[in-house]
């Protein structure tokens, strides 16, 4: 099993945090990293493993691939970003990860590719918002683009005060959270750059008002590599990281693309190709 995660920041964490949970081929796994920097792997009947220290190598958040092969009869074999990781033991030195390829820094919204890359999607926007009701019922008005901007200032105040929240630990919000969320940015799959009565996401309306482009950056959704007659497809292959829409560069490989792009993209994959998917 293989996945991307983002370790928690600052490294160690301060508490026990969970990386991943799941199953694989019928055996629930759970992988969690611990306060002193050690990782700690359990999957009955086999016998629990846990590392020696990590040393991230990095003064910023990091992404790691971290692979995990193991079953009934065989001992567990651990590693992150290609490092093997040693049964923790009294005097086992802290393995010390490479560091990480360097980024060009970069924002989004100031891509020259900007514009460009969005088309397709600033298109889709025009045809599904371009052409406003003009005629409300007899005890209601339209809204002024005014009036709509106020409405995206305070939907992303709120946005920001719940994450600072959830962050907090305050997790009984997140519902609260993906609503907002989802008022911004929701479309029924499938009706991409067609009109729907029962949703109007006000992002993306109000990017259609002044044809703008929604510019992020992402991993580019590439096929993976055919695997080897000896080793088995990856029962996991789970990046949401990588391939959740950003506003900074945090990769090399990272490619600029429509929000809207992004949200239809493949986030969770789970069993072998295709399996069963789930997008942004």
């Amino acid at each position: 099993m293989f996945f991307v995660v983002r370790l928690p920041f600052p490294w160690p964490p301060s508490r026990a945090e969970l990386l991943c949970r799941g199953e694989a081929s019928g055996q629930p796994f759970e992988l969690v990293a611990l306060m002193d920097g050690r990782l700690s792997f359990t999957s009955l009947p086999t016998k629990p493993f846990i590392s020696q220290p990590i040393d991230i190598n990095s003064s910023k958040p990091r992404y790691v691939i971290i692979s995990i092969a193991w079953g009934p009869s065989t001992s567990v074999s651990l590693r992150v970003s290609k490092q093997k990781l040693l049964e923790y033991s009294n005097g086992v030195a802290r393995c010390l990860l490479p560091p990480p390829n360097p980024v060009t820094d970069g924002i989004s919204i100031d891509d020259p590719n900007a514009v460009a890359a969005c088309q397709k999607w600033i298109q889709n926007r025009k045809s599904k918002f371009g052409s406003p009701k003009t005629t409300p019922s007899s005890d209601r008005r339209l809204k002024t683009t005014d009036e709509q901007a106020d409405d995206l200032r305070a939907s992303i105040d709120r946005l920001r005060h719940l994450q600072r929240e959830v962050l907090a630990g305050h997790k009984y919000l997140l519902g609260t959270l993906a609503g907002e969320m989802r008022a911004s940015v929701y479309w029924p799959k499938g009706r991409d750059n067609q009109r729907d009565t029962n949703y109007n996401p006000l992002l993306l309306r109000m990017a259609s008002i002044a044809d703008l482009p929604l510019p992020v950056y992402s991993v580019p959704n590439t096929q993976p590599p055919p695997t080897s007659p000896t080793m088995p497809p990856p029962v996991l292959n789970y990046e949401p990281g990588a391939v959740a829409p950003r506003i900074n560069r945090t990769f090399g490989t990272d490619e600029i693309s429509d929000l809207q792009e992004v949200l239809v993209s493949t986030v969770l994959q789970l069993g072998p190709p295709p399996g069963k998917t789930t997008t942004s």
